[in-house]
This record gives structure tokens, sequence and C-alpha cells, in this order.
């Protein structure tokens, strides 16, 4: 028997599921309510999720994260489409680990060089590249 999930965008009164959830995968964000969140529930139960973030009036593609059980089936790439849906032509950045380069090429993402990110963009890259490693990349 096949799978069966839903991709839709997160009514306010779920984000605390939202963030139960991404506590499940071992990240601790709180969302804001500026935020738009993209959510994959199978059963009334929430298996990924995406947050388009505004910050400093730039739009910021923040913590894709599908429940390891339910990875390799596509819902990432759902969850992201959704969200460049929602873009509507906007640009929007993302900062994801390098061997994720492809996937969102894939997507219509295009690596861009970090010295052209917004000045908060590039202290959050650089700050992250002291712990791990990532990329910078947007679409638009």
């Amino acid at each position: 028997m096949g799978w069966m999930f839903a991709i839709s965008k997160a009514k306010l009164n779920e984000y605390k599921e939202v963030e139960l959830f991404y506590n499940t995968v071992g990240e601790d964000d709180v969302l804001d309510l500026s935020e738009i969140v993209f959510v994959a529930k199978e059963n009334d139960r929430i298996v990924g999720a995406v947050r388009l973030v505004p910050e400093h009036e730039v739009l910021v593609m923040r913590t894709l994260n599908v429940a390891v059980e339910h990875q390799q089936r596509g819902i990432g790439t759902l969850l992201v489409r959704a969200l460049i849906t929602d873009l509507e032509g906007r640009l929007c950045y993302c900062l994801p680990y390098p061997h994720l380069k492809k996937f969102y090429e894939q997507l219509g993402f295009r690596e861009v060089d970090s010295e052209a990110l917004p000045t908060f963009l590039f202290e959050r890259y650089s700050e992250y590249n002291k712990s791990f490693a990532v990329i910078t990349m947007a679409i638009n």
C-alpha cells in the first residue's frame, strides 16, 4: 500500500505543533507569527516542515526537515515547491549544506556569492561555517 501525505500552509494555531516536530528532529526553533510555514502531514501528524522567514526585508528559507522514517519519498521536494510557489517571483535565500546543492538546483535555486548576501545573512553564513559547512543559494 502507498503512503499518503498532504502538503499545506500551517495555520497559526499549528505553530506549536510544528515546533514540537522540529524538536523531534533535533531543532530548537521557535516560530514567529510573521513566518510562513509549510508542513507535510500523514494522518494529521507532521512529518516534514519548512519555514519562509522575513528577515530585514529579505526572505529566507529555513529549517527544511523531514522525519527520518519519511525521507526519500519526495516530501522535501514538495515542501520546497510549495514555498517557491508562495514566493511569486520574490527573491529568497537559503544556506543549505553543500551536499544538498544539486537538490536545491533541481528546484530552481542557484549558488550565489556569499559576499553578495545581505549583511545579516553573510554574518549568519560566516558564523555557521565556524561549526559546519553551508553554501549560499537563492531563487527568484
